[in-house]
């Protein structure tokens, strides 16, 4: 009998997030209403864009590991491995927390794809932790047991028994993320509006401050989305309390990049305007907004632990 997993849903929520990010990134020149570019540079960079959303949705259909008595075959962008249970060398999981079925000797035929993958141990390496959402409750794990009795995975189950809440999961801060990529523009359109506004009032330079706050929180988004991927393996070795402050980090990070966005916009603003220079191009200030969604992880760590000094929930 033969059983199919797809990949398990912080992994699904992390591709989707960053699938849909690229595509909000290189459309928010157009709602700034400030794409000063030729018609055709923007079609070459929607398609080089598109090109890689489409092809990290084709992972998110397309990846899936098959069990079956006989062996185990995976398939990821297109690319299908097949071995037996009798190759598999060991079960282990790596200092990252990710659980890998590792081989005795390559899974690849192919000798290129083998010279790159060996420095790193890849070309005898199957990665189980995308398919899996709960190790403790995992069929896939199971599964795993099921077919090489003598592995080590029984006592990995019990030592990975999951005590998280449902705010405390993954999945669920995965889609919370989701759900602010989807209001960026909304966000784009009320910021737009009231810079217009405010241009219409004398005030130069307005747009700059919209642009590093909605820039700020997508980039945050992304790369604290991406950082969903250790979630687990950081939370393992933490107590309950600690669990707790983690996940109230994520939920806070992308309100403090839109709240470090607008410090740092209005600064930058206060300077300019002080200065009498007019900026034609807010791209010049990207390196700004990437600095400010790179360290609001961080930033909201340390705002979390002022107010909630002591677990409460």
């Amino acid at each position: 009998m033969k059983n199919t997993y797809i990949l398990a849903r912080t992994w699904r929520y992390v591709l989707i997030v960053s699938s849909v990010g690229l595509v909000i990134l290189s459309i928010l020149p157009i709602f700034f209403g400030n794409f000063a570019g030729k018609a055709s540079d923007f079609i070459r960079s929607a398609i080089i864009i598109g090109g890689i959303s489409g092809t990290l949705t084709y992972g998110i259909v397309t990846s899936k590991i098959i069990t079956s008595p006989e062996g185990i075959e995976t398939v990821s962008f297109g690319l299908r491995v097949q071995a037996t249970w009798d190759k598999v060398e060991k079960v282990d999981i790596n200092p990252y927390g990710f659980a890998n079925l590792y081989f005795k000797e390559s899974l690849y035929k192919n000798k290129l794809v083998n010279s790159l993958l060996r420095p790193l141990a890849s070309d005898r390496t199957i990665q189980l932790s995308p398919f899996i959402d709960d190790f403790a409750s995992s069929n896939l794990i199971k599964d795993v047991a099921k077919y090489i009795p003598n592995s080590n995975i029984p006592e990995f189950i019990t030592e990975k028994k999951s005590s998280t809440k449902n705010f405390q999961k993954v999945g669920t801060i995965g889609l919370y993320y989701l759900g602010f990529f989807f209001l960026l523009n909304l966000f784009a359109f009320v910021f737009r509006k009231g810079i217009e506004y405010m241009k219409a009032s004398g005030l130069q330079n307005t747009t700059l401050v919209s642009y590093i706050m909605i820039t700020s929180l997508t980039l945050g988004l992304v790369f604290n989305g991406i950082g969903l991927l250790g979630y687990y393996a950081e939370i393992s070795k933490l107590q309950d309390s600690e669990i707790s402050h983690k996940a109230r980090t994520h939920y806070l990070s992308p309100i403090i990049a839109l709240l470090l966005g607008f410090v740092g916009g209005v600064i930058i603003w206060a300077v300019l305007q002080f200065r009498s220079i007019i900026v034609e191009r807010e791209e010049d200030f990207a390196l700004v907004a990437f600095l400010l969604g790179a360290v609001s992880l961080r930033a909201s760590g340390a705002i979390e632990r002022l107010f909630f000094k002591d677990d409460v929930l």
